[in-house]
């Protein structure tokens, strides 16, 4: 498993959490053998998506014709919802690697 740093640089809270959960997609999706903390690990990079997620939504939905990306958003966060609790068979962490994706989609980060 490698080892990044992420810094909080004052006035870019966005960015840090851009760069928080792009070290955990890269750390989760690793080639490696399974280890039962992987599982706790794919949580932790569930929970960073869902708050960029969250963010980004709120942005999205504050401008007009961005519709569609908050109902894409929206459906990711619920199936992300359905598959921790058992109600559709996914593999979690392809669940958020796609919430993850839209959530970062044209955003541009000083």
């Amino acid at each position: 498993m490698s080892e990044q740093i992420v810094v909080l640089h004052p006035g870019e809270p966005l960015q840090f959490l851009v760069e928080v959960c792009r070290a955990l997609a890269d750390t989760v999706n690793e080639a490696h053998t399974w280890r039962p903390s992987d599982a706790e690990l794919v949580e932790v990079y569930a929970e960073a998506v869902c708050a960029l997620a969250h963010l980004r939504r709120a942005e999205l939905a504050r401008r007009s014709g961005d519709e569609a990306r908050v109902a894409v958003i929206d459906h990711l966060l619920e199936r992300l919802r359905q598959t921790r609790a058992g109600e559709v068979e996914m593999r979690l962490a392809d669940v958020v690697d796609r919430l993850h994706a839209e959530a970062v989609s044209d955003l541009v980060i000083a």
